[in-house]
This record gives structure tokens, C-alpha cells and sequence, in this order.
């Protein structure tokens, strides 16, 4: 029996879920008349009317052809429907979305405006977006959240294949999941082409003319997937994996990130409820933290939560904060966090590809690394690769959704993906390979150390203890200015490697103590001064258990250098005569004339200065004997120093040693030494009221160590004229040049000299008679202080704020010409 137009209109209408008031409004007729035409006892419909209808029901051009034809029976040999359809079954495949769905804002607008098909009439091509990601980020969730959100916008049906990419199981072969659409779309079995060819060519013939949503989820590359997208505008395609899928023309690419933890908390509260999570803010906050706010391991603990209604949050964190129980919390009925981790690691262990199997080896290994991410030199040198060969296998783990690279040059691994490859390696401690990988990363830490300490203090003495083995600067693939800023980006990373390796018995303790060593000229250009004390924590101990007397005594008087630094004068005193009896019991001249140059500018500052004099006039002596000219020159300097403190007031010896100082100096200039020299003495000057002559040596001290990219010498040196121009009596070109070093100190992230910046802006204003200035600039370097913990300052600041004397101000040593 031939098929009415009003069959037709309904079969039409009832596809696209509209009612027959909904189909009137979309096309300005009345409910009546739309009930009228499908139940066929009025006239042959208006061909305008038809068109009006076609429209509003997004019918193809071949079924507008055939409602059109429907409309005037007899006048045009009408089609047969099934011919013209291919007995098309409407899909409406897609699984249920989340009601929970949490956040996300930004990738459903990209993947909403990716998807949505063209207007009616207008040219284009297939649209297609691609969500990438590691697994548990939730791509699947989120695909399915935007295809059920434009359902209406594809009344021809939704396509929902799992490719089974990643596990479990085999994955999908291209022509089983295009046996499977044909079939989903009404194809009988035994007419699905037995060719794959045929296969896509009869899928995408089924599809031409129509609006389908197809979601492809869980594919495992590209070469699966492609065979199985629309070949014509109108439909789309939405695609999940956890590689990248970068190579597919023209798509639209999302990379899933975790949660923020604004979404993870989000989630948390939709799932457990609002109160609960604002009653436990802190511990909420702590949970999301754990878990890395990963949306899968977020389901997992507020499932368990749910249904352990009396639990606090703590519980399940103190459990997280164990990373050999981490991943067994994470587990829950049906969902475990370890699981979907391992598949990704599997499917490069039993890929066919040897490329993925040295992929695997890799992750196993780099997942071992210190600190919170990877540099490729890091990388490169646990895996005794070249960098653009590390490089490779960096991008290749990315490419599997294993590490991510959010800055340039730096890969890292999810806390939880460590927390599983970690697990899944044999004991680390028990590992050669292991070791072995950590030993040559040592060796770059340390090599590159001396390497920028000759850059930052022209070392000399001190390189005597230099024996890593490996070639110079150039080995290491980058300019010296890019060495320097990478081995300050690996601070972090360097400091727990070295806790690591220090606990892990003897070995290391030579490359340790080296490190300490090679470390400490950067470490104090910068500030770095809690930096260096662990790293003479951990040297010291090293030392001892070498038997090395010297290299004892180094390591101590490094450490009372960088204690010093912080204004905790004491312990630096205790620290630097320690390390004085020690060179003397090694019989180390130099060692000892070196700690005495550093004794004789603590004890000055502490106002001990007959101790002073004597440890300067001791150093002096030695090097006559011993030393290069610029170490006569630092002594010179220093017992300047001591010549003109209140007490011995010998201005005429103060004199005369600093022009010895400043001759040597001359004769064999080096900008780093110079820059430290000029400033000491320039503030000397200050103090014995020679202030013209103050400025002038403070300002050249200034450009020395912009010579030398000596930022904490030239912040010192700020602050020391700073303090000279306000004697001058210029208040303005005071606070502009405290200003100029607090905004050096800020961008360097220095604390200690942006406080002591801070608190020359308060002398300066309080000088001025603006004493409410003062006190909140000081008060602002108290908080800095006693956030760092410098106890000499704070006491000297709060003397300042309680108007009482003040004690002895923080020192800058020489601390660039150790050994």
C-alpha cells in the first residue's frame, strides 16, 4: 500500500520528538491544520505549505523530494520509501549523561560550538571535535554531557560506539565497529559488506543527507577512527582517547585537564551534599588536594563517603596522604582510580610498537624522579639519552596521556599516575638501574653547579673538590645564561634528591658534598639561603663519614656563611670557628685564612672587635704568604672595616687599608669581587661620614654587579646607597632608589632583601619625620622576617617599633672566594 503524505509528515514529525503543537509554532500554521494534513481529509497541501514543514522537520533534500512528491499523488512517480531511506531505523544510542555533570564551562562552549551542524541549505564540511586526555579526567562524561545538550539539533538519531581503545580487552577493529553503526542503523547482518572499504562506503552513504551525532568513544588512535565519520555536512562527530588525536583534519581539539578545585569541591557537594562539604571546608579542600582532582578519584571518595555518612573527611584523608595505601583507597565498587591507570601503561607494554615499549621502560623510571615535574636535561640524563632523544620519549608519554606539558622544556606526571608506576616498580632502593639513574642526575646538578659558581665568583680555591667527570659547558647543550636559569628552576627538584640520595646509605656522599659545595656561590647570589643550609645539613654528614677534615670545615663555614646571611650571627659564629679548628686539625692554611676574612666581618658587626681586628690581622698574614692579591685585598677591606667602628676610630688606618684594597682591586679587576669590595667600602664611608665619596663607590658597585647579573649584590647595593642618600639629605633619591631594589628583590623573589629593602625605606621616611609611613613600612619587613625566620632582624626591627636601641644589623660577607 502506497504511504500518504500525511503518514509520511507524521513519521516525520514524530522523528523529530515535536508534538503538533510544537511542529504549528515552528511553522506558523495552526495546530488544526497540522492535524488536518496528517490525517489526509483536506486537499493536497500548498507546495509552500509543504516547504514550511520540510524546514521546520530539518528533512534532507531527498526526503523534502519525497514529502513534496507524497503531496501530489499521481503527478510524480513517487520513490519507494525504503529505497529512498534504506530502511533507516532511527538511532538513539547515546547513554545516559550525568545529572551531576559539574563545571567544565570552557570545553562544553568549544565542543557545543564545534558540533553544531550548519544552517539548513549552507555549504560545509563534516564537523568533528576530539576530547583528549589521561584517564579518570572524565572525557567520557563530558562528551556525553554536549551530545545529549544538541540532541535536537540531530533529529536523524545519535550514534554511541565504545572502540574499547584502552582496555579491557582487545580494542575494537575498525571494520567490527563499522559492522556494528550498519547494523545499529537497520542493516541486516547479512548485508554488511564483508570488505572494510564497502563497509565505510554503504556507513557514510547510509548517513549522506541526514543529521547524526556520532560519539566515538574510547579510541585508540586516529587510524581507528577515521573510517568511521560522516562523510557529509550535517551530521558530526565527537571522539574520546586518551592519546592525542592532533592528526585528524579538520577537528576540534580539547585537552582535558583535572578539576580545578572549585569543580572538584562542586562535584563533592552535589554528591554529598552542600552542608556537609561547608562544615568541612578545610578537610574538603585537603581531600581534593589528594586525590589531584581527578573527577574519577573525586566520584570514588564521595561514593564512600555517601555511604559512610559519619565519616570526616579527614579519615579518608590521612589515608591519601600514604602513597603505598593512596590507590587501594581509591576504589570503589565499580569504579577503582588504579585500574583505569594501568590500561594506559598496558596498552604501551603490549603494543606491537618497540617505540612504546621504551615509552613504558621510561615512565617506570622517570616516575622515580624527585620533585614535582621533569626538565628534558633532567630526563635526559636518568635516561642516559641526548636531550632531543629524552625529548622524544617525553613527548611520546604525553602523547598517551601519561605526563603533561603545561610550560615548555617541562613534563609532569598526575600525582596519582606516580603514586601507580611507582607501585608497580620493583623496590627503588633495591634497583642498580634505579641508582644508577639517580646518580647520573646528580652528576648534571653538580657539574652544572661548578659550572655557574666559576660564571658567579670566578672560582678558585674551592674547585680543588671539583671531580664529576664530566666535559665542560658545552655538554651540556645550552648557553651559560640558560644553564643559570635552569639550574635555579631545579632548586626544588635538587634539594629532595638530595634528602633522597642521603638517606639511601654512603655512595653519594662525595657528590653530595660536592653539591653543597658547587651550589653555594648561586645560592647566596640569590638569596638562597635556607636552600644552602639543608644542602650543609646534608653535606656535613657526608663529610664526617668520608673522613675528609677539610672538606668538613668547608661545608661548616659555608653554613655559618648562609646563617649569617639571615642575621643569625651566633649560630654563624659557632659554625664558623668550628670550621676553623677544623682546617686548622687538617692543616689547611687557606681554608683557615678564608674563615678568618669571614670571622673578622661577624665579629665586627656583633661589636666584638678586638676579636675582629685579631681574626683580620691573622687572615692578612696567611695570605701574604699563600694567597692571590685579590684575597690581600679582602682582607684589607675588611680590617678597614674594623679600623673605623666606634671604639677604635682609627680613620687614618681605615684609610690607608682601603686604598690598598681599592689598588689591588684595580690591578686585578674582576666585577664580581669588585662589586662586593666597592660596596663594603662604600658603606664604610657612609658611616665615617664621607658621603659623597659613599655614593660615588656604591654606584659603581651598582654597575659592577649588573656586569655580572649579580642580582643580590646589586640589591644590597641599592639599599646601601639608599642609605647614603638619605644622610645627603635627598629624600626623594632615597625612597626612588629603595624602590628600584624592593622591585628587583619582588621579581626575584628574594624575601630577605626585599625586607631589608623595606626597612631602609622606613629609616628613610622616618628621617623625613613621616613616622606613620615609617612604622607600616617596617612593620610590613617585620612580617617578611618573621616568615622567614631571621631572628637577628626581627629583634632589630621590633627595636625599632618599640623605640629601643638597636642592636647589630644584618651583614653581607665575601662570600664569593671559598673554596
Amino acid at each position: 500500500m502506497a504511504e500518504t503524505f500525511g503518514d509520511l509528515l507524521r513519521h516525520f514529525r514524530l522523528r523529530a520528538e515535536y508534538t503538533q503543537q510544537q511542529l504549528a509554532e515552528r511553522t506558523a500554521l495552526s495546530v488544526q491544520t497540522v492535524s488536518t494534513l496528517e490525517r489526509g481529509t483536506r486537499n493536497a497541501p500548498r507546495r509552500e505549505t509543504v516547504l514550511l514543514l520540510a524546514q521546520a522537520l530539518r528533512l534532507t533534500s531527498v526526503e523534502q523530494a519525497l514529502l513534496l512528491s507524497a503531496s501530489r499523488p499521481g503527478t510524480v512517480q513517487a520513490p519507494a520509501r525504503d529505497a529512498v531511506v534504506g530502511r533507516w531505523v532511527m538511532p538513539r544510542m547515546l547513554p545516559a549523561g550525568s545529572s551531576d555533570f559539574t563545571g567544565r564551562e570552557e570545553q562544553v562552549s568549544r565542543l557545543t560550538a564545534a558540533l553544531m551542524p550548519p544552517a539548513p541549505g549552507a555549504q560545509g564540511a563534516v564537523r568533528i571535535a576530539t576530547v583528549s586526555g589521561m584517564g579518570g579526567v572524565g572525557k567520557t562524561t563530558l562528551a556525553l554531557h554536549v551530545a545529549h545538550r544538541l540532541h535536537e539539533q540531530f533529529p536523524d538519531g545519535q550514534l554511541y560506539l565504545d572502540l574499547r581503545g584502552f582496555g579491557p580487552g582487545e580494542p575494537m577493529t575498525t571494520a567490527d565497529g563499522l559492522a556494528f553503526l550498519l547494523e545499529a542503523l537497520g542493516t541486516p547482518p547479512s548485508e554488511v559488506p564483508r570488505d572494510p572499504a564497502l563497509r565505510t562506503a554503504k556507513y557514510r552513504t547510509l548517513l549522506a543527507g541526514r543529521r547524526v551525532l556520532v560519539v566515538l568513544d574510547n579510541a585508540l588512535g586516529s587510524d581507528q577512527v577515521q573510517p568511521l565519520i560522516p562523510g557529509t555536512a550535517g551530521s558530526a562527530a565527537v571522539v574520546t582517547s586518551r592519546r592525542s588525536l592532533t592528526t585528524m583534519p579538520g577537528a576540534t581539539h580539547v585537552q582535558l585537564a583535572p578539576f580545578s578545585e572549585r569543580e572538584a569541591l562542586s562535584l563533592l557537594s552535589s554528591i554529598v551534599g552542600r552542608d556537609r562539604v561547608e562544615s568541612e571546608q578545610s578537610g574538603a579542600e585537603e581531600l581534593a588536594r589528594r586525590c589531584g582532582y581527578l573527577p574519577l578519584a573525586m566520584r570514588i571518595l564521595s561514593a564512600r563517603l555517601v555511604a559512610r555518612p559519619h565519616w570526616p573527611f579527614s579519615m579518608l584523608t590521612a589515608r591519601l596522604s600514604d602513597e603505598q595505601r593512596q590507590l587501594a583507597e581509591l576504589e570503589h565498587q565499580n569504579l577503582d582510580v588504579r585500574a583505569s591507570l594501568g590500561v594506559s601503561i598496558d596498552q604501551l607494554v603490549t603494543s606491537g610498537d618497540p617505540r612504546d615499549h621504551q615509552a613504558a621502560a621510561s615512565a617506570y623510571l622517570l616516575a622515580q624522579a624527585p620533585g614535582p615535574d621533569l626538565s628534558v636535561r633532567s630526563a635526559a640524563a636518568m635516561l642516559e639519552l641526548e636531550p632531543a632523544a629524552a625529548e622524544v620519549q617525553l613527548e611520546r608519554l604525553v602523547d598517551s596521556g601519561l605526563l603533561d606539558t603545561a610550560t615548555p622544556g617541562r613534563y609532569r606526571f598526575h600525582d596519582l599516575i606516580r603514586a601507580y608506576l611507582r607501585q608497580r616498580s620493583m623496590r627503588p632502593s633495591e634497583s642498580a638501574a634505579y641508582r644508577e639513574s639517580l646518580r647520573r642526575l646528580l652528576l648534571i646538578y653538580v657539574e652544572t653547579g661548578w659550572q655557574v659558581a666559576e660564571r658567579v665568583s670566578g672560582i678558585d680555591e674551592r674547585s680543588i673538590w671539583r671531580d664529576t667527570g664530566l666535559g665542560p659547558l658545552e655538554r651540556l647543550g645550552t648557553s651559560a645564561e640558560d644553564t643559570v636559569a635552569w639550574l635555579q628552576g631545579e632548586q626544588r627538584h635538587l634539594l629532595e634528591l638530595a634528602r633522597l640520595l642521603a638517606s639511601l646509605g654512603t655512595e653519594f656522599d662525595d657528590l653530595l658534598v660536592q653539591l653543597s659545595l658547587a651550589m653555594m656561590p648561586i645560592n647566596l647570589n640569590q638569596a638562597a639561603y635556607d636552600a644552602q643550609l639543608i644542602l650543609t645539613e646534608i653535606a656535613g654528614v657526608a663529610a664526617a663519614r668520608l673522613g675528609d677534615v677539610a672538606a668538613q670545615g668547608l661545608v661548616a663555614h659555608d653554613r655559618g656563611a648562609a646563617l649569617a646571611e639571615q642575621s643569625l650571627l651566633d649560630e654563624a659564629v659557632g659554625s664558623l670557628e668550628t670550621a676553623l679548628g677544623l682546617f686548622r686539625k687538617a692543616g689547611d692554611s687557606t681554608g683557615a685564612a678564608m674563615v678568618l676574612r669571614n670571622l673578622c666581618f661577624v665579629y665586627g658587626v656583633l661589636g666584638r672587635l678586638e676579636d675582629g681586628l685579631a681574626a683580620g690581622q691573622e687572615a692578612l698574614r696567611i695570605s701574604k704568604r699563600r694567597n692571590p692579591p685579590l684575597r690581600l685585598a679582602q682582607c684589607y677591606m675588611l680590617l678597614g672595616s674594623i679600623y673605623g667602628e666606634e671604639g677604635l676610630g682609627d680613620e687614618e688606618q681605615q684609610l690607608q687599608h682601603f686604598e690598598r684594597s681599592l689598588e689591588m682591586l684595580a690591578a686585578e679587576y674582576q666585577p664580581n669581587r669588585a662589586a662586593f669590595a666597592l660596596k663594603h667600602i662604600g658603606a664604610a664611608h657612609r658611616r665615617a661620614g664621607r658621603l659623597p665619596m659613599s655614593a660615588e663607590l656604591l654606584e659603581a658597585s651598582i654597575l659592577a654587579s649588573q656586569q655580572q647579573g649579580q642580582l643580590a649584590h646589586e640589591v644590597v647595593a641599592l639599599i646601601e646607597l639608599c642609605r647614603t642618600q638619605a644622610a645627603m639629605g635627598d629624600v626623594a633619591a632615597s625612597l626612588q632608589t629603595a624602590h628600584e631594589a624592593i622591585e628587583l628583590a619582588e621579581g626575584a623573589g628574594i624575601q630577605s632583601l626585599h625586607a631589608r629593602a623595606l626597612q631602609a625605606v622606613g629609616s628613610t621616611l622616618a628621617g623625613d619625620g613621616k613616622l606613620a609611613a615609617a612604622r607600616a613600612s617596617w612593620e610590613e619587613a617585620l612580617a617578611i622576617y618573621r616568615q622567614l625566620g631571621a631572628v637577628g632582624a626581627i629583634t632589630e626591627l621590633e627595636d625599632l617599633l618599640a623605640d629601643r636601641p638597636a642592636g647589630p644589623s644584618s651583614p653581607t660577607l665575601w662570600h664569593d672566594g671559598r673554596r
